[in-house]
């Protein structure tokens, strides 16, 4: 039965933490070679073209903690120290197809993926707050979307 509501202070720090095992850090080094290899437009990889089995499985039990569980994961950890930042993005975009259909994070221009990075904009009209170094409030990406996501993932570069 899914968790509707929770306290923090009710939680174990280990739930809804999912680690990357031996298994899926070796499928992910085999696809991150492969992509090496043989570069692609982000757009263009599909989890189907690589042999994660392992991730697949993980992958699994992530999306049943988000449907059925506490509704938030948190993977740890790609190893970012062996990826460049697009390469790392790449492996994000297998990961996050294998919970379920991307859809456009800016309904606008269709950009898939979005950086959030501070650029050091000082914040006001016309500026993104993920531009800045301004405290953004909770809030749900991609809401005026006609096909809005039922998951949203972070990766995490720094």
């Amino acid at each position: 039965m899914p968790v509707k509501t929770w306290i923090g202070s009710e939680l174990n720090p280990m739930d809804g933490l999912f680690t990357l095992n031996e298994a899926c850090l070796s499928e992910i080094g085999n696809a991150l070679s492969l992509i090496r290899d043989n570069p692609l437009p982000l757009l263009m990889l599909r989890p189907s073209n690589f042999h994660m089995p392992k991730c697949k499985e993980l992958i699994n039990t992530v999306f049943d903690c988000l449907e059925n569980g506490f509704g938030f994961c948190l993977l740890d950890r790609l190893p970012l120290e062996d990826m460049t930042d697009n390469e790392a993005k790449s492996i994000y975009w297998l990961l996050s197809q294998m919970l379920g259909r991307p859809v456009a994070q800016k309904w606008c221009d269709g950009r898939m993926l979005y950086s959030v990075t501070d650029l050091g904009r000082p914040s006001g009209n016309g500026v993104r707050p993920d531009v800045t170094n301004e405290e953004q409030s909770f809030h749900t990406d991609n809401s005026y979307n006609i096909c809005p996501p039922n998951i949203v993932g972070l990766l995490c570069l720094q």
